[in-house]
Parts: structure tokens; C-alpha cells; sequence
């Protein structure tokens, strides 16, 4: 007969009405230390319940108890969850076994065969772990969660596990946030390359003199404020062909890019910006330290510069003295540049 799940069973888990309360009343009896986090929706991703996407949002606390992890949860928002399935607000009872698997798939199909019902799934944001809730509380009297073993969760758990030997009741109630990150969804990550690739194009447009590829940096409409020039941020970059004619070769450099999403549609950023400018008719570099303001803009699936602000933080012009080899030789950085 097939086992009813082919992993360990590691983690014996409470819903519970008050979470401080119930870490107490564990603490009296010798479990500890507990170690508390937030559990709120961005750190998930395509989580649903009863087949319908549902975010997940509560509040647990971690400790160890011998061979078995004791999880208490004590569920928040205001959407339907697995946690109150089976234990109504204002109760505390046992609600579920968790147990690793390397084949959650083949483990869900299983289960529904012998004719239980998926409650809820997910997966840690950022392409995680994946998980699901199999409500086996008609049979069993509780949920069954179905993990996927991830060296980095099974890390996590034996920090817990770890703090437990020997424990001399000290510092009974510690945070988990030093332990964990919050992760980007992978959507969110996506974004932001998309973000990033557009300023890139900003930069390649301009050196190498390719008009359209600089506009396609920015949405129609877009605005610039380069000091010289504020306005049509398309007009700027038209601009930009003839001002950029003196130097052979320039080189604008991003350094430090922080963005920050808004929402799903907006999203602002501040770029370090360093560049280089070659003269053309003189041996002389000029060089641009400054930043870049930004506003971006989701249109679809592609992100764009909106609004720009170009920040002076200083200017150097100085003689260039050749290096001491013969670069002759070399493909010179103007070759794939209009004159």
C-alpha cells in the first residue's frame, strides 16, 4: 500500500486566536525559543484558495520540539482562508501535518485520486519553494500541507531546530525577520530589467548617434529637463545628433540605479551618471558626473522613461596624453558613429 505521503512529516502546525498568548502558554511548557514573522502577500506568488487566487497574509511564530517543528499561525486580512476552514476566529486547534516532498505534483494528483480536495497553493516569491493545503480534515480531522524541499527553507529550519538544543529559557521570543528577506516577485524582477534596458537604450542612442533607438527610451510625450533644454523629450533627442557632433566618441556610464516600483503601471528611479566625451578636434576629455531623475511608465508589457531630470554634480575638461602602445590597430570606438 502506498504511503500517504512519500516525505518526512516535520512540522505540526496550530491555528491560534492570539499569537502572543499562544507562544506563552507553549513557552510554560518548555518549547522554545519561538521565532516570529509577518507573512504578507507580496511574498507570495500565484497563491490561491479553492482554486481561485486569494492572497495570503498572518502572522506565525517557529520553534522545535524534538524531530518536530512547531508552526502557530494566527491568520489576518479579511479574505476566506484554509486556516479558518477548519478553525473558526476566536478558537485555537490543531490544523495541519506539513511534509516535504520532491514531487509535489505527483504527490497533489495522489491525494485527489483517493478523493480529497486541493484547498489552497503557492509559492515563495521570486520562484520559491512551491506549496499546497489538501483538505483532509473530512477523513484525518486535519489539513495536510505538501512542501517542496528547498536547501534554503530546510537552512531556515534548522536554525530553529538548532536554537532549540540546549535552550536556557533565554530570549524566548525572537524575530525571524533577520533571517528572512523579502524577495522581489518574479514579476516585479521582470520590471525591473525592463526598466533597466530602457535606460540602456538612453545611453547606446546617444553615443552611437542612433536617433530612434534614444527616442524608443522614451514614451511620446515624454518630458526632459536637461538644463539647456527642457521639453519634448523626442525633440531633445533629435537635438542631441547635432550636440553631440563635436566629440568623436562619448561613453555615458550608469553606475548606481535605484528603482522603485509603485505600481503595477509607475515606477521612479535615480541614476548615477558618469560620462565621457572625447573631443574631436582637440586631444581633450571631457567628463560629466551627474545624476538622472526619473519617472518610468508600463504600457502593456514594456516600461519607459516618462519624466527626466538631469542633475549637475560637476564637469573636467583636461589634455589626454596617449598611452604608451600603439592603439592604431584597434577598431576606434567612432567606426558605428555618424561624422
Amino acid at each position: 500500500m502506498k504511503q500517504f505521503a512519500s516525505g518526512h512529516a516535520m512540522q505540526s502546525a496550530w491555528v491560534v486566536d492570539d499569537l502572543d498568548a499562544a507562544v506563552d502558554a507553549w513557552l510554560k511548557v518548555g518549547i522554545g525559543p519561538f521565532f516570529f514573522v509577518e507573512y504578507t502577500p507580496e511574498l507570495f506568488e500565484n497563491s490561491t484558495y479553492r482554486g481561485s487566487p486569494s492572497p495570503i497574509s498572518m502572522k506565525i511564530a517557529l520553534a522545535q520540539a524534538g524531530d518536530m517543528q512547531i508552526e502557530l499561525i494566527e491568520p489576518t486580512g479579511e479574505q476566506k482562508n484554509i486556516y479558518r476552514d477548519t478553525v473558526p476566529e476566536g478558537k485555537t486547534a490543531f490544523h495541519h501535518l506539513c511534509y516535504w516532498t520532491d514531487d509535489i505534483d505527483a504527490e497533489i494528483a495522489s491525494l485527489v485520486d483517493q478523493g480529497y480536495e486541493v484547498a489552497a497553493t503557492g509559492q515563495v516569491a521570486g520562484g520559491g519553494a512551491t506549496f499546497a493545503y489538501v483538505d483532509t480534515s473530512p477523513v484525518l480531522g486535519h489539513m495536510t500541507e505538501l512542501l517542496t524541499y528547498s536547501d534554503d527553507i530546510k537552512g531556515l529550519f534548522d536554525m530553529v531546530a538548532a536554537a532549540s538544543v540546549d535552550w536556557d529559557g533565554t530570549d524566548p521570543k525572537r524575530p525571524l525577520a533577520s533571517e528572512v528577506t523579502v524577495a522581489y516577485t518574479s514579476a516585479q524582477l521582470s520590471d525591473i530589467q525592463c526598466i533597466r534596458d530602457a535606460t540602456l537604450r538612453y545611453c547606446r542612442g546617444v553615443d552611437r548617434l542612433d536617433v530612434e533607438l534614444m527616442k524608443s527610451a522614451y514614451w511620446e510625450g515624454a518630458t526632459d529637463d536637461h538644463g539647456v533644454f527642457v521639453g519634448d523629450a523626442w525633440e531633445f533627442c533629435e537635438m542631441c545628433m547635432e550636440a553631440h557632433l563635436p566629440w568623436r566618441s562619448t561613453n555615458h556610464c550608469i553606475l548606481n540605479h535605484a528603482i522603485e516600483l509603485i505600481d503595477e503601471h509607475t515606477a521612479t528611479g535615480e541614476i548615477y551618471n558618469v560620462t565621457y566625451l572625447f573631443q574631436d578636434a582637440e586631444p581633450v576629455l571631457d567628463l560629466w558626473v551627474g545624476r538622472y531623475l526619473d519617472k518610468y511608465e508600463k504600457r502593456g508589457e514594456e516600461w519607459r522613461i516618462m519624466e527626466r531630470v538631469c542633475v549637475h554634480e560637476g564637469t573636467h575638461s583636461a589634455p589626454v596624453n596617449s598611452m604608451e602602445f600603439d592603439t592604431s590597430n584597434f577598431r576606434q570606438g567612432s567606426f558605428d558613429r555618424p561624422s
